[in-house]
């Protein structure tokens, strides 16, 4: 009797000289900044590398670890400061909002990446937890300095995806209603890019100071002191 033989696998794609996760990354976020999220494949991102497509499986094990390798890259271009402002509180968070947004418009295309995902890589969270330790000395207690981080997150991720879409140029036609719309109401004015971000910009500032107001008042009542006093 004759012996069934196993089944061949598929080859294995072979390594590709020189790849690495810093350098698929780079690609991924190249990929999406020109063509767009629904671009990136494996299949894409490979002829973009000049690769086989198999070869990304030996330093990612699918896609999703990829877009977490591209939102850990957007997030590294936001600098934090390297202390908190001589402003307070609200001007800490006035510049993590300025330098967060600012991603938006850089990468107008692959922002939601960091906008609409779940943000959980070491890198990602570490950055996190730098801006919570940032808010911290400002005297806020961790939980009232990550409460600052989410609410502030919480705009800047809606604010950012208004910001790219403009920087995006919808249809001409879905620009002229909206135009006939402004001026039906009186404020054409308001169509301009730069007054919808200016408009969304001043939104952070708002924002900061009412943050900043709202938990320094919290904290001092919590350790029973006037604002303003050092912790």
């Amino acid at each position: 009797m004759r012996r069934r033989s196993a089944p061949r696998r598929p080859p294995r794609g072979r390594r590709a000289v020189g790849l690495s996760r810093e350098r698929i990354a780079e690609a991924a976020l190249a990929l999406v900044d020109s063509e767009g999220l629904e671009k990136l494949t494996a299949r894409g991102l490979a002829r973009a590398l000049g690769c086989e497509a198999m070869s990304l499986y030996h330093h990612f094990e699918g896609m999703e670890q990829v877009l977490d390798a591209v939102a850990d890259r957007l997030l590294g271009e936001v600098k934090l400061p390297l202390s908190p402002s001589p402003s307070g509180l609200a001007g800490t968070l006035r510049t993590l909002g300025v330098r967060y947004s600012a991603v938006a418009r850089r990468h107008p295309r692959a922002f939601p990446v960091i906008a609409a995902r779940r943000l959980r890589t070491p890198a990602t969270l570490e950055t996190l937890t730098a801006a919570v330790r940032l808010l911290g000395a400002h005297g806020l207690e961790p939980r009232a300095a990550l409460r600052c981080v989410r609410i502030l997150l919480a705009y800047l991720n809606g604010a950012g995806l208004a910001i790219a879409a403009w920087q995006l140029e919808p249809a001409p036609g879905v620009r002229g209603g909206m135009r006939e719309a402004f001026e039906d109401a009186g404020v054409a004015d308001g169509f301009d890019e730069a007054a919808v971000t200016a408009d969304l910009e001043a939104g952070v500032d708002l924002l900061a100071s009412r943050l900043a107001t709202t938990e320094m008042l919290a904290e001092g009542r919590r350790r029973g002191k006037e604002p303003g006093t050092p912790p």
